[in-house]
């Protein structure tokens, strides 16, 4: 997984666009620390763990981002601007099988992401798994896998919110975290 994503930004920083794919590539990065509590409720909500806790080891959650800022112009720099930096223009699960056949150098990384579930999380609590996010921003060729650790027993899962789209989706418009 890290893997890709360095032989990903190598390829950016010779990118001939306008723009700059790599800076751009950071700041999401930033962004993705920024969303990760709203990413795993979207993650857990659209994959259903409460009622399958299984699901996360056959589907991932595939959320598709567009810059919500003009690429020409530059990238946002402060939190504030950063935090608004992308809309959503769709999230739905896939499953994991797809995406490999699809992009078969996903394979290796997911199999690694979903090993690691089994290893002893913080403070000797047993990860109980692992939900995996593929964020793609198609208009820059930009893909991000994020895998996001459950720790304790599934008793912790959020119970499903029919919304989690349209929250998911008014979260990241107004900048809002959790």
């Amino acid at each position: 997984m890290c893997k890709i994503n360095r032989d990903t930004r190598d390829l950016m920083k010779e990118d001939p666009r306008p723009f700059n794919v790599a800076e751009v590539e950071a700041r999401m990065k930033k962004w993705v620390q920024y969303f990760r509590p709203v990413l795993y409720a979207a993650a857990s909500n659209a994959l259903r763990l409460k009622d399958s806790p299984n699901n996360c080891r056959t589907q991932a959650l595939h959320v598709i981002l567009s810059p919500a800022f003009d690429l020409g112009s530059g990238i946002p720099n402060s939190e504030k601007q950063l935090r608004r930096a992308f809309r959503l223009d769709d999230a739905y699960v896939v499953p994991i099988s797809d995406l490999v056949e699809v992009r078969p150098e996903l394979d290796l990384p997911i199999k690694a992401a979903l090993a690691r579930a089994s290893m002893p999380g913080p403070q000797n609590l047993q990860n109980v798994d692992v939900m995996i996010v593929f964020i793609l921003v198609p208009e820059i060729s930009v893909m991000r896998m994020l895998p996001l650790g459950m720790y304790g027993n599934d008793d912790g899962l959020l119970p499903f919110d029919p919304q989690w789209k349209s929250r998911l989706k008014n979260a990241l418009e107004q900048g809002v975290l959790l």
